[in-house]
């Protein structure tokens, strides 16, 4: 059963590794050295995705519906993606206040600034990781009968724990486990991608905004020590709420061609 969800993640891996390493040796002789290594580094990003996304779906690992919005039902979809995001606020409190190191920060800063960095950040990542870790490992663990709660647990821990950052593994943890939430109830990435953007896009904005000198800006600060922990605490609250709803109502859109469901595996 962890075979190909395995496999799903360090092909994710090893098509990073292997398109940074040509990427890096092309961008070497390039006049402005920051630029290109941003720049090189989002192709690398980019490819990257676009390469494991083909061969993922070579494999089997998710079919071209989970990427159609005709499959999402729009009446309760807001309940997901508010919980998740008002739930994704509190994590990034918890996270200031946790101060982990982020070995990332300076590349992050780079691509931020430029034209293929932010799609590289805000757009292909967020739809590559949906794809890997969402439809190609939860959705294959989930499909072959492991219990949908074990089974969002052990792909946000894959999740985090790939991010290989410190300051990012706790909270992209949490996150995976309120992305797999949304997942395993519309079968689709098309809500958790734009959960997914929306925070990369904002990460991206603060990132353009303070430059070098984001760690001289902190959200916590700015709000108070204990007025934080009230924000902390209402945030979780209204994100349990509304991912409650979310798991109560929402149901998926039934298809005109109902006598052909046995034929198809859903994702």
């Amino acid at each position: 059963m962890f075979v190909k969800p395995i496999v799903a993640v360090l092909l994710f891996l090893a098509m990073q590794l292997l398109s940074g390493l040509v990427f890096t040796v092309l961008g070497m002789n390039a006049q402005d050295a920051m630029v290109a290594h941003s720049d090189w580094l989002a192709w690398a990003t980019i490819i990257s995705g676009l390469l494991t996304a083909l061969i993922l779906y070579r494999m089997r690992m998710f079919r071209t519906k989970t990427l159609d919005p005709r499959h999402i039902n729009w009446g309760y979809a807001h309940l997901g993606v508010v919980g998740s995001l008002v739930g994704i606020f509190a994590v990034d409190l918890i996270s200031e206040m946790l101060d982990l190191p982020d070995l990332m920060q300076m590349e992050f800063i780079q691509l931020a600034n430029s034209m293929w960095g932010i799609l590289a950040i805000a757009i292909v990542g967020p739809i590559v990781e949906e794809l890997v870790f969402r439809a190609s490992f939860l959705g294959y663990l989930v499909r072959n009968g492991l219990d949908s709660r074990i089974a969002i647990i052990i792909s946000a821990l894959v999740f985090g724990i790939i991010h290989f950052n410190p300051a990012q593994i706790p909270a992209a943890t949490i996150i995976g486990v309120l992305l797999g939430v949304v997942y395993v109830k519309s079968h689709s990435i098309v809500l958790t991608s734009i959960i997914h953007i929306i925070n990369n896009s904002l990460a991206i904005y603060e990132m353009r905004k303070f430059g070098e000198t984001i760690n001289d800006f902190s959200l916590t600060q700015v709000i108070g020590g204990t007025l934080t922990l009230v924000f902390i605490a209402t945030s979780v609250l209204l994100c349990y709420v509304f991912l409650s709803e979310y798991v109560r109502k929402y149901h998926r859109p039934r298809t005109r061609h109902r006598h052909h469901h046995h034929h198809h595996r859903h994702i």
